[in-house]
């Protein structure tokens, strides 16, 4: 009779069933004593009544204490104590007139009704437990825990109840799809650009900030229009390359990307987030470049002194941190200095140019108060050979020595910074501050819900995952997701997982 139990996953449907056996058993032996002539009571064929299903849940508790507390009730039944060893020799069992084993307890001059002050004992890892919390579970309306034990409470004691009632919670897909515990993984190493010494801005980090708001002329009822600040930062020294911008549009990044190049030299690597802007920009240089490519001459210098696109994965901006934090700089000046005012394009770019020289004055690692220890470094001292925002030196009136040890004397400076920059910056970019543990990675056929900030928890959308991309360190931080309306790729922190393929149910 205990296989039945597990047969189904629904208490109703079980309670049902066991009620019709009961009353089949109970209608046989009624038509038993009407032949032998003894006094019955009429047969029961109408529909399931209350008390029938209350019976059969019952009947399948009972059934669930003989085969896990068997031990404990024949030692009740011959009036002995329950084991030393016994997990309910706490509770102070004992049978009822039906045979069923109760709690104890310490409620005896309590007014509450018997079921609450002598609940049925319940053991965790039974299916009917498991089948009754799930039910408990809907009644209360996707309760947690602690509401979910109340109301278990009142007629049931399940040994480690909080355990089984946490672990339903959990495999409840609704539950999972409003709570979004977010899948984490541990903290990637640092791109190999940011950890070699290079040439400034040879290889390079791009990120948009704004709206700002600029006057198209001086005066009153001068109109004014949208700019946007394009954010160039070095990924190896920290510098940073500030243009405006009138839009969004690719032929405007294009231009502004030719500024840059042009003051700051070629950029080899040049690093963004997915925005549209930066896909079409890129597919503009491209066809311009296969155009130019027909030259051979042209060619050849152009595959010398070409460069090189990488795209973040679509909705992941902490991937791009690197340049992010570099916005964040320039809104921390922005906001303090220009306030409501509007400024024309001229004055917006000479205060961008200003902003540009304080935050390349920024010490790379934290100043110490020795006296006798040399300046901190800044990402000027790469640009410059000092902070862009130092007091000057006084000229010297006349050179003395030639321009070959001037070189020499400058290239040892040159090597003096990176030396200074390896033993003094890169030794604070070996801690992780956060993502320190390494968790399971999401396997192909996990069930994952999509985050997405612009809509409620219940809207998002159910996905399998299609396949994974492990980093160089087989961790896998971004997945491709087959959804409903195709495939999406996004990073593990913006998906739920809800049922892995090996835990399928």
């Amino acid at each position: 009779m205990y296989e039945l139990i597990n047969r189904y996953s629904s208490l109703t449907k079980l309670k049902r069933i066991a009620a019709y056996l009961l009353r089949y058993k109970y209608n046989l032996q009624q038509a038993a004593l009407i032949r032998k002539e003894k006094e019955a009571t009429p047969f029961r064929n109408h529909h399931l009544r209350l008390f029938e299903l209350d019976e059969a849940l019952l009947f399948l508790v009972k059934l669930t204490q003989e085969l896990f507390f068997n031990d404990d009730i024949k030692r009740l039944e011959s009036n002995k104590p329950v084991s030393c060893h016994s997990k309910l020799l706490r509770l102070h069992p004992f049978l009822d007139e039906k045979g069923m084993l109760r709690v104890g307890g310490r409620l005896t001059n309590t007014s509450l009704s018997p079921d609450k002050k002598y609940p049925l004992l319940l053991p965790k890892t039974s299916k009917i437990t498991k089948l009754i919390c799930d039910d408990i579970h809907r009644i209360t309306l996707h309760a947690g825990s602690q509401l979910m034990q109340a109301t278990l409470q009142s007629r049931f004691w399940v040994i480690n109840a909080r355990s089984v009632l946490r672990k339903i919670s959990l495999s409840c897909i609704k539950c999972r799809r409003q709570t979004h515990h977010l899948q984490r993984q541990l903290m990637g190493d640092l791109p190999r650009p940011r950890v070699t010494a290079s040439r400034p801005f040879l290889s390079s980090g791009v990120d948009f900030a704004g709206p700002v708001y600029l006057r198209m002329s001086k005066g009153r009822g001068a109109k004014a229009m949208k700019g946007y600040i394009s954010v160039f930062i070095c990924m190896a020294t920290g510098a940073m390359h500030l243009e405006l911008a009138s839009d969004l549009s690719s032929a405007t990044f294009i231009s502004v990307f030719k500024r840059f190049v042009s003051r700051r030299g070629h950029c080899k690597d040049l690093y963004s987030d997915n925005g549209t802007n930066f896909v079409g920009a890129e597919k503009e240089l491209k066809l311009l470049l296969s155009e130019a490519c027909k030259d051979e001459i042209l060619a050849h210098y152009l595959s010398e002194d070409g460069t090189d696109w990488h795209f973040n994965p679509p909705a992941a901006p902490h991937m791009g941190g690197y340049w992010e934090a570099a916005v964040k700089r320039v809104k921390f000046h922005l906001r303090r200095t220009l306030g409501e005012h509007l400024l024309t394009y001229e004055e917006f770019s000479t205060l961008l140019a200003e902003i540009e020289a304080c935050v390349n004055s920024r010490p790379l690692c934290p100043i110490s108060s020795d006296v006798n220890d040399l300046a901190v470094l800044t990402p000027g001292h790469f640009l410059i050979g000092e902070p862009l925002k130092t007091i000057p030196e006084p000229d010297a009136k006349y050179f003395e020595g030639n321009l070959l040890n001037s070189w020499h004397r400058i290239s040892n400076l040159r090597q003096h910074f990176w030396k200074r920059w390896s033993s003094e910056y890169l030794i604070q970019l070996q801690q992780r501050s956060k993502w320190n543990r390494s968790y399971p990675n999401l396997s192909i056929g996990d069930l994952v819900v999509i985050r997405d900030e612009n809509l409620p928890p219940t809207k998002w959308k159910l996905g399998r995952i299609a396949s994974t991309h492990p980093g160089d360190d087989d961790k896998v931080r971004v997945v491709t997701i087959k959804t409903s309306d195709g495939c999406l790729t996004r990073p593990i922190v913006k998906v739920s997982p809800l049922l892995s393929i090996d835990n399928r149910q």
